[in-house]
């Protein structure tokens, strides 16, 4: 078995708005992309996925990526995924969010985008902001039920 040569890379940015102490926007956004002579050469495990939590909420985690003909996951070679989330203040420590997220993994341009929206609480803790989220894919073949999601870190 030959060693397959590939050079992986991401970036990402997120910016947030504080409108007005009550009022704020979220946005995010991550691209990536493998350059190799043969991606299929390319271990699985280094391939790129998106769906869960960090990506595209109202779908399982690391679901999303092009298929093989029996329906396996192959991952992508490049990435795209954006999220914008707004949130309404309660008080200092609680806030109500509402979001949409969009993004693929793909091997070819013509692979689709899959977006999902929801809405959810935000905890603000000194360590970090606790998220619980009900989100619904709304672009794609899969319109399940929603999904939770929940997350302890700094979101978008």
């Amino acid at each position: 078995q030959e060693d397959t040569q590939f050079l992986s890379t991401a970036i990402g940015a997120s910016y947030t708005w504080h409108i007005t102490s009550l009022h704020t926007i979220a946005t995010r956004f991550e691209l990536g992309g493998i350059m190799t002579n043969n991606f299929y050469s390319v271990p699985l495990s280094k391939r790129f996925y998106t769906g869960g939590d960090q990506t595209v909420r109202g779908y399982k985690y690391n679901s999303l990526a092009p298929e093989d003909e029996d329906g396996d996951l192959l991952g992508g070679q490049f990435l795209n995924v954006f999220s914008v989330e707004y949130q309404y203040a309660l008080n200092e420590e609680w806030s109500l969010a509402t979001f949409a997220d969009t993004g693929r993994t793909f091997i070819s341009s013509h692979d689709p985008f899959h977006s999902g929206a929801g809405f959810g609480l935000r905890w603000h803790l000194p360590i970090g902001t606790f998220s619980f989220d009900i989100a619904k894919p709304i672009t794609g073949e899969d319109k399940s039920s929603p999904r939770v999601h929940i997350y302890l870190g700094m979101l978008l």
